[in-house]
């Protein structure tokens, strides 16, 4: 009887691990829902609001390649760690990892995939008989670092990993570093949305890199390892930090994560992603329910991007560095997609992190002379219409979130009146607010389809704009406006 009751304890134990585990938020998103048609979703993983998108690159370019991945394709030609979502321009697929087993001659190092060997949850992705070569590749970040796992089949030869600076949109400039037998750095300096992007990298690996080459020709750094053989494969596993500053932030990133292992990475980032999901309870809802409403507030987590680094540094809008003083700096600002419903929603769920959201935009507005329109990494795109950094401003104003009352105020008016540019720092020119049917709507209370392409649009947007002003010049008494 005593043995019955032992064992009848032990399943019910296992019993509710197991209904624990099933339970757990993150297990219902499902990151390869918008992957196909025109979705433009990224599969990998990511941090909430990470600072890394660690993800499988299936295609360099074309419009349904926005985010690096698309459903359709059979290829993977490695794993970048920067990427977009849902956006439709041809950026970021920085720092390109490449695992092969192949010689160094070799042009093409491209994978065949099967989506029967692909699984993806909130955080971590994994491919695996990648080239039906047996190479399996594993996944997962943490807020400054991503952490890859490359398993290799005992047989092979040579086992590689291929570090790719060329890999994405136009490289201006590039830089590496082998700092010693396991620690990789570099630099990469690249022309698309953004214009100028820098972003620097540091590698640790968990094996000393035993012989090295550089192609000049296709700006590739490839690392061989004598891997030992244990539970029949070879194992090698990295973590890289990137940083906007220099190969030093990156290095400071990677030195403040505590995590060095791939397994003890992902338990933090899984417990990182409970935490951000388990901000809204549902109930009454069948498991497919649960996935998609899950998979949808998952996407709502992972951009805007951390930007700034450990020690609070930054490249700014002017290309300077600057210091956040203690606040968390964030880029990815498409902000006519996000203003109407995202920050309203990170409003009410996170606040803190929307007072960064409203420090940054008045940092940018100091560096830049303007509120973000659409940001990406320190540059200002210009695409869209509005002037919604004055909606999101606004919004987090009214609520009690905003911060720098005055500045606030001014750069608001900077931005929504041609006359009224107060602060101007820099680069906001009568040209650009001429190019937006600014000028015309100021003059006219709309703007005439006759003069300005998208005129409908841009007047709804610009008198939503300069409601949103009004609201603020109110609350602080500014009835002269």
């Amino acid at each position: 009887m005593r043995k019955k009751s032992k064992f009848n304890i032990a399943a019910i134990l296992m019993l509710l691990c197991t209904l624990g585990l099933n339970a757990q938020k993150s297990n219902y998103v499902n990151p390869i829902v918008g992957t196909d048609a025109h979705g433009h979703t990224y599969p990998g993983a990511t941090s909430p609001f990470g600072m890394i998108q660690l993800s499988p690159d299936t295609r360099q370019d074309s419009w349904d390649g926005c985010s690096g991945y698309h459903y359709s394709d059979k290829v993977i030609y490695g794993f970048s760690h920067t990427h977009l979502s849902g956006t439709g321009c041809l950026d970021y697929g920085d720092i390109l990892f490449i695992p092969t087993i192949k010689d160094w001659n070799q042009k093409d190092y491209s994978m065949t995939f099967n989506h029967k060997s692909e699984f993806a949850r909130a955080g971590y992705y994994n491919v695996k008989n990648l080239n039906n070569q047996q190479i399996d590749a594993f996944l997962t970040t943490t807020p400054r670092v991503g952490f890859h796992k490359y398993v290799f089949p005992a047989s092979a030869q040579q086992t590689s990993v291929i570090i790719d600076l060329l890999w994405r949109d136009e490289l201006l400039d590039f830089d590496y570093k082998i700092v010693n037998d396991s620690t990789v750095v570099g630099y990469r300096c690249s022309k698309s949305w953004n214009e100028n992007q820098k972003i620097y990298f540091a590698t640790v690996f968990s094996s000393k890199i035993s012989k090295h080459k550089f192609d000049k020709e296709t700006k590739r750094l490839f690392l061989e390892f004598d891997l030992e053989i244990a539970d029949h494969v070879k194992t090698i596993e990295a973590r890289t930090a990137i940083s906007s500053v220099s190969e030093e932030g990156a290095l400071k990133n990677l030195a403040s994560e505590e995590c060095i292992r791939f397994d003890k990475a992902l338990t933090k980032n899984t417990a990182l992603w409970e935490k951000e999901l388990g901000k809204i309870e549902i109930s009454g809802a069948s498991k497919k329910q649960k996935e998609i409403f899950y998979t949808s507030l998952y996407h709502c987590m992972i951009s805007p991007n951390l930007y700034s680094d450990v020690d609070n540094r930054y490249r700014g809008m002017d290309d300077q560095i600057h210091n956040t003083r203690g606040y968390n700096r964030y880029t990815v600002f498409s902000l006519w997609d996000t203003y109407r419903t995202l920050h309203p929603l990170l409003s009410i769920i996170d606040e803190n992190r929307s007072r960064d959201f409203a420090k940054t935009f008045i940092d940018m507005q100091l560096q830049n002379g303007e509120l973000p329109m659409w940001e990406l990494a320190s540059a200002e795109t210009h695409c869209m219409i509005g002037m919604h950094g004055v909606s999101v401003l606004a919004e987090l104003y009214q609520k009690g979130l905003g911060v720098y009352p005055k500045l606030t105020l001014e750069s608001m008016l900077n931005n929504t009146d041609p006359q009224l540019r107060v602060i101007n720092k820099r680069n906001y020119t009568e040209k650009k607010h001429n190019l937006l049917g600014l000028d015309r709507f100021t003059e006219n209370g709309y703007i005439s389809s006759e003069f300005e392409h998208e005129g409908v649009s841009k007047t709804v947007e610009y008198a939503y704009n300069m409601y949103c002003v009004a609201q603020v010049a109110k609350s602080q008494g500014r009835m002269d406006l």
